[in-house]
């Protein structure tokens, strides 16, 4: 799983997000739980205009814990 992970993170850098989604979906499915995978993949969504998406995946990471209220505040931003 943490190779998908490292993986999905290479894609970002290198500015490749339909791989970088598909990896983190990968990780998701083995880990339902892996908040920081949603953040990571909402972020490749919002980057493809598919802000739908990406919020629904800011929403279920903020829910598994991921950036406490700040963070759900600051995210949620992109979302209203």
């Amino acid at each position: 799983m943490d190779a998908y992970y490292n993986r999905g993170n290479a894609y970002v850098k290198l500015k490749q997000p339909i791989k970088a989604i598909q990896d983190f979906d990968k990780v998701i499915e083995i880990d339902p739980g892996y908040a920081m995978a949603y953040n990571n993949r909402a972020a490749m969504y919002i980057m493809l205009q598919r802000v739908s998406q990406g919020c629904a995946d800011l929403r279920k990471g903020c829910d598994l814990g991921v950036g406490g209220p700040l963070g759900q505040i600051k995210n949620m931003g992109v979302c209203l």
